[in-house]
């Protein structure tokens, strides 16, 4: 009787039945979530079975997937969930799976197959469709996915996600051509699906921060040790103060008339804008786009010439997102992290203003993977610092000064 079973399994199986899947774009308010783990269950019909048994049609699982009978006579097929994303409130998205399913017929004397389909690759598509791969033969969803709902449990991650899998018309007919049957009906109820579905755990954040442009200032060195305070600033800033102010930077100026005569041409900015990801592709398209402007950079000597080395812009990392762990799907905070950006510095020909350095690049450019599409990724930012090359002009260098930090000019 289990052997029998066996091989009259579900045609909701079939429920993975297609070419390929287009994941629908995901709205402007969606939240997708790296699916990471465990496990779809296909709760079989018995009068299905009972329906697919006189035509000789039999199904069979492919490993991983497996098949069990805890509430005999009634199969209960399992395929492991092996990744995918979605969005955890609309369910838009993929969750793909481990395994398939074998479908054949045998032949007038039961002991050889005169038809067979593997059905391979199972995935739920947008919460409202079966699909898989059988080598083209179906063109469209084998199955719908009807009375649909979903939990999430924030704490763990975990998505529960049910409904009823009907088989679609198309396939139907296209089945019954193949096999040689009339038994498949389009709508015909193929099963009853439950999804365990793992994700990261959330965690606080923005609704939106897609977008920030941050001035510079020159830098000027603490009143400290090995600096003494010898002035008091004016109320209500009341504090102590070192007279006159020294900048930080031992090779790097910039142009200003009362300081050394040369026209105050110095702007500086750094962008970093957020740059969204396609979860209609399997491309990796999210990344931070980072461009870095300063202008009228002078060496400081007594030239005041244009530089022509490099600068280097330090951004004090702290990242929180799901990409850590040995699977690298952990929610996470990371240390600090030093993320630096390499600037060239070029001439101009206009003697009023010094050198401009310029560089626009993302942060994939310079580390590929620091962003990673559906990972939910926080920056945090401390103070951002521009260095100069040092005495070689080479970003990095040992002895390199702070030349500039993010700022504000009131004047």
């Amino acid at each position: 009787m289990h052997g029998t079973f066996r091989r009259v399994l579900l045609a909701a199986v079939l429920g993975a039945a297609v070419v390929s899947a287009a994941v629908a774009p995901s709205s402007a308010s969606a939240t997708p979530v790296v699916v990471t783990s465990d496990r779809t269950e296909m709760v079989v019909p018995f009068t299905l079975l009972q329906k697919l048994n006189p035509d000789n049609i039999r199904l069979d699982v492919v490993s991983p997937a497996t098949l069990a009978f805890p509430n005999f006579p009634i199969p209960l097929v399992t395929f492991p969930v092996t990744g995918g994303l979605i969005d955890d409130g609309t369910m838009i998205g993929t969750v793909n799976h481990a395994g398939g399913q074998r479908i054949y017929r045998l032949d007038e004397t039961g002991e050889g197959i005169s038809h067979e389909l593997e059905v391979l690759n199972f995935r739920i598509v947008n919460g409202n469709q079966l699909w898989g791969d059988t080598a083209g033969l179906l063109p469209g969803p084998a199955a719908s996915l009807e009375n649909a709902s979903h939990t999430v449990n924030p704490q763990t991650g975990e998505i529960i996600f049910k409904a009823e899998a009907h088989l679609d018309p198309v396939a139907a007919q296209i089945l019954n051509l193949y096999f040689e049957t009339t038994l498949f009906e389009g709508g015909m109820l193929l099963g009853n699906l439950t999804s365990y579905i793992n994700s990261p755990p959330g965690y606080p954040r923005p609704k939106s921060a897609s977008t920030i442009d941050i001035p510079f200032v020159p830098s000027y060195q603490p009143c400290e040790f090995p600096s003494f305070p010898n002035r008091r600033h004016a109320a209500p800033l009341t504090m102590d103060s070192c007279a006159p102010p020294a900048t930080s930077s031992s090779f790097l100026t910039t142009g200003t008339p009362d300081a050394n005569g040369q026209p105050a041409q110095f702007r500086g900015s750094v962008k970093l804008k957020a740059l969204l990801g396609d979860p209609a592709t399997a491309t990796d398209e999210a990344d931070v786009g980072i461009t870095a402007t300063f202008t009228d950079v002078r060496k400081k000597d007594a030239s005041l010439s244009d530089y022509d080395g490099q600068v280097l812009v330090r951004l004090p990392l702290r990242a929180t997102d799901s990409a850590a762990g040995p699977d690298q799907d952990d929610t996470a905070t990371g240390q600090n992290y030093p993320f630096d950006v390499v600037v060239p510095c070029v001439p101009t020909p206009l003697e009023a203003i010094g050198s401009a350095c310029v560089m626009a690049t993302t942060a994939d450019s310079i580390a590929p993977g620091a962003v990673r599409e559906g990972k939910r990724t926080i920056w945090e930012t401390d103070q951002i610092r521009v260095y100069d090359g040092g005495s070689t002009g080479v970003a990095g260098s040992s002895d390199a000064t702070v030349f500039a930090v993010q700022g504000v000019f009131a004047p």
